[in-house]
């Protein structure tokens, strides 16, 4: 089925918002945020300006390897796109290198774009430190170009590296303090301080990086964390957007395989040939198989029921900060927010980067709130989903050098210096919060290293005080907002995956950090799972605070024109079912808080299956939406209330008795439908597929112990489902079996041989 529509009316100016608003703690008297705002915080830049790209780091080195052929796909093991993100690379070479030179992008051959890696200090001692980039293997990568020796006068010598540094202030600083402190490192202020944080950016002086040091570990970083009004100091780094590419309508052909949007059972159809090559058999999968594994069909049934009794209750909105917005045709959003000052989306159509990077921000959105029931494309999880898009470019990460052919890639680039920021903006802007209890970040650094993370000096420590510096700002939303997370990519071919943590500061404050407070309870970080259940091969892992969720070959709204829809992959693409998912939740019970939001969807999840004896790496229990909707109160009568009247009795099951029956003879004979059995407002030979007698959420109607489902942690039926909800105290389920005649059909779904198939049969004829 296309969708199952509503009919409800939405009142949204009269909308009594009786959910909690996202609103900070109650505010307290700060005279360090006054201090700063008045005399530490310079105004941001009026319009978009050139940054040194070796001012910013990325996290973790690269091995120096010999190039590879491309394997056709692009990434490690032809699977995941280098990041975008750029590293600089110290090392030590004969060969002089000008470290104002201009950025070149290599010849690109459309397999997707690439980034700097920061090199190991694995080469020769020689007598200068000098800058250098060295390429990832893969086309599309940057380089430094090679340029002749400095001129004498130039006081920028190579192997000199200058460093934003992020230095987040005690309660306590004082205004001599502070001004001690620029003065002593020769520090300077610049835009993007955060004074409600005791943040300050500033960027530092000539900074020369030995054999011995990195980014990480350089003298002046490790000075400031020393001063005793310094809660935390870091490098600043690049982040960027976490998607595996894998591109092309919703109908998509990628590789050997065809995608499309159907409601049909989830099974590979016989090869067929390929319209873009006749020789070219292709399989079809279904390209929305990840919300008919987390239920999401019987969810959108309650919703729309809960909606039916409370129309004029206010939406609960999501916020997607992210880059690659644009207008799409299915495609809603309550508003668009970037740091040009324009409401219009931010995106080119036609980039050097991949279709799933260059659109991320609409494949993540769509995947929450594509447009419901209107006949076009997909359906997002949340119906009539509100929407904000929150742009991450600031002036600083727009690139003006007219020397790189393709700013949308640039785009790509992020720096955690400027992602807090806009976090932070949004807010603390009322106007831009009434109604938000969701944040998806599906963000991160995109590790380009092979090798443990551990063996990078001074890495955790710069991380962990990003990390100090975020659970800042999450801590005064704990109340109100649940920010979502991605485990990141980084996992492709290695033996063990990679510890989450390693992903973002974001990640990193709700594993790891060990504060007074207790852990923070409103993050919840996101995995990837197969359509069998598996961890996605690319996806790292969480120890805590943690869920897996459909992350391959998931289809979603992307860009206008010939690319609308994509099938794309990665934890960009898990992270926003789980924030969707979690709006849903807070829409249904408003009362909750995150934590408590955070707890139902972790411990409602599926756990991993595995055979006796096989070796699987385990995986964070996967989002079951139904099952986690059915934690809160009311649902399970909203669901098996049939007919609408509040109560779960005889009359329903006489609806239930009916539709079964009239399945079982389209099964059996073939007989066209003549009533809408599922509730997406046409009537043809689709009926059987996630009808409304569905009460277990297999994706059919059934009273055959095959089609038992998870329902409130015990395997159940449709009919058990309907015991379990009944609330007729004046007739006991065993008579209304009896008096619909249910008790014999049941009899018959429990016996063996031909007519089992009559009745628990999935497809309809």
């Amino acid at each position: 089925m296309s969708a199952r529509i509503f009919l409800v009316a939405i009142i949204a100016s009269l909308a009594a918002a009786t959910f909690c608003q996202a609103e900070p703690a109650p505010v307290k008297e700060d005279p360090l945020k006054k201090l700063l705002e008045e005399k530490f915080t310079p105004k941001p830049n009026e319009k978009p300006t050139t940054f040194d790209k070796r001012d910013y780091h990325p996290i973790g080195p690269k091995q120096n390897s010999p190039a590879q052929p491309n394997s056709g796909q692009p990434g490690r093991g032809g699977q995941l796109t280098p990041s975008v993100d750029f590293s600089i690379a110290l090392s030590y070479s004969a060969t002089n290198t000008n470290p104002r030179a201009p950025l070149h992008r290599l010849a690109d051959n459309g397999a997707g774009s690439g980034g700097f890696t920061i090199a190991n200090f694995s080469e020769p001692q020689q007598q200068n430190p000098l800058l250098r980039a060295h390429p990832q293997p893969a086309p599309g990568s940057f380089v430094v170009a090679q340029q002749g020796p400095p001129a004498a006068q130039d006081n920028k010598a190579a192997g000199v590296i200058i460093n934003v540094y992020l230095i987040q202030l005690k309660p306590n600083a004082t205004e001599q303090q502070i001004s001690y402190m620029m003065r002593k490192y020769n520090l300077n202020l610049i835009p993007g301080g955060l004074p409600g944080l005791h943040i300050l950016r500033v960027r530092g002086p000539d900074v020369v990086v030995g054999p011995n040091q990195n980014a990480f570990t350089q003298n002046i970083l490790l000075d400031l964390r020393r001063e005793p009004f310094v809660q935390s100091a870091a490098v600043d780094t690049t982040l960027s957007t976490r998607s595996v590419p894998r591109a092309s309508n919703t109908t998509i052909n990628s590789g050997d395989a065809s995608y499309a949007w159907s409601w049909s059972t989830n099974k590979i159809a016989a090869p067929s040939p390929s319209p873009l090559s006749s020789a070219m058999p292709t399989k079809s999968l279904d390209g929305n198989w990840g919300l008919k594994v987390i239920r999401m069909p019987p969810v959108w049934t309650i919703v729309q029921r809960y909606r039916d009794a409370n129309p004029t209750l206010a939406r609960p909105k999501v916020a997607v900060f992210d880059t690659g917005f644009s207008k799409h045709e299915d495609l809603t959003f309550n508003s668009i927010r970037n740091p040009l000052g324009t409401d219009q989306p931010v995106a080119a159509t036609t980039s050097l980067s991949s279709p799933c990077e260059s659109g991320h921000g609409n494949h993540v959105s769509g995947i929450i709130g594509a447009n419901f029931g209107n006949g076009l494309g997909i359906d997002g999880i949340i119906p009539q989903a509100k929407i904000d898009a929150i742009v991450v470019l600031t002036p600083e990460s727009l690139i003006e050098d007219p020397t790189l052919s393709n700013t949308t890639a640039e785009s790509r680039i992020m720096l955690f210096g400027n992602v807090l920021p806009v976090i932070y903006s949004y807010l603390y802007d009322p106007s831009a919060i009434v109604g938000l209890r969701v944040v998806n970040l599906s963000l991160g650094y995109n590790i380009p290293f092979e090798g443990d993370p551990n063996s990078i000096p001074g890495l955790a420590e710069n991380i962990a005080n990003q990390a100090i510096m975020f659970a800042a700002l999450a801590r005064q939303f704990e109340k109100t907002v649940l920010f979502v997370a991605a485990a990141g990519n980084d996992s492709e071919g290695r033996t063990t995956p990679l510890d989450a943590k390693w992903s973002s500061p974001i990640v990193w404050a709700a594993t790891e950090l060990k504060l007074a407070e207790g852990p923070l309870k409103n993050i919840i970080i996101v995995e990837a799972s197969n359509r069998f259940g598996e961890r996605a091969n690319f996806s790292n892992l969480s120890k805590r605070a943690s869920v897996s969720a459909p992350g391959v070959d998931i289809l979603s709204t992307l860009l206008p024109g010939e690319i609308s829809y994509s099938v794309c992959q990665g934890t960009s693409q898990a992270t926003p079912h789980v924030a969707g998912v979690a709006a849903i939740l807070f829409e249904l019970d408003p009362t909750k808080k995150p934590a408590e939001i955070a707890e139902i969807i972790m411990a409602s999840g599926t756990k991993q299956s595995k055979a006796p004896g096989a070796q699987v790496i385990q995986i964070s229990p996967r989002l079951d939406a139904f099952e986690a909707v059915l934690r809160l109160p009311n649902n399970l009568t909203r669901l098996a209330d049939l007919n609408r009247d509040g109560k779960v009795d005889i009359e329903d099951m006489k609806i239930f008795a009916k539709h079964t029956a009239m399945l079982a003879d389209n099964r059996k004979n073939g007989t066209p439908f003549t009533e809408d059995l599922n509730g997406d407002g046409v009537v043809d030979a689709n009926e059987c597929n996630w009808p409304l007698i569905d009460l277990n959420g297999s994706g059919s109607a059934s009273l055959a112990l095959t089609d038992a489902k998870l329902v409130q942690g015990i395997y159940r039926t449709d009919l058990d489902v309907m015991a379990l909800a009944w609330t007729d105290k004046t007739k006991d389920f065993k008579i209304a079996l009896k008096e619909t005649g249910l008790d014999v059909t049941l009899q018959a779904a429990d016996a063996p041989a031909t007519m089992a198939p009559a009745v628990s049969a999935q497809v309809c004829q």
